[in-house]
C-alpha cells in the first residue's frame, strides 16, 4: 500500500478565490482536489514529454561519474 503525503502550498487570497471557483466550475469535491489533479495531470505530461531528454541526462551524467537510475 502507498504511503500518503502531506503538501501544503502558499497563495495568496485572490489565488484561492480563482481555484475555488474553478473547483466549483468543474465539479470538484473541494478546491484541494481540484489542485491534487490538475498537478498531477501537468506533471504526468511534462514527464510524458521529457522522457527521452531525462533518460539522456541520466547516460550523460552516467557516462561521467554521476548517478545511475
Amino acid at each position: 500500500m502507498n504511503k500518503t503525503i502531506s503538501m501544503s502550498i502558499r497563495v495568496s487570497e485572490d489565488e484561492l478565490e480563482k481555484l475555488k471557483k474553478a473547483a466549483i466550475l468543474l465539479e470538484y469535491s473541494s478546491y484541494s482536489e481540484f489542485v491534487r489533479r490538475t498537478a498531477l495531470i501537468e506533471a504526468s505530461k511534462i514527464i510524458k514529454e521529457n522522457t527521452t531528454y531525462i533518460g539522456h541526462s541520466f547516460a550523460v551524467a552516467k557516462e561521467h561519474g554521476g548517478y545511475d537510475k
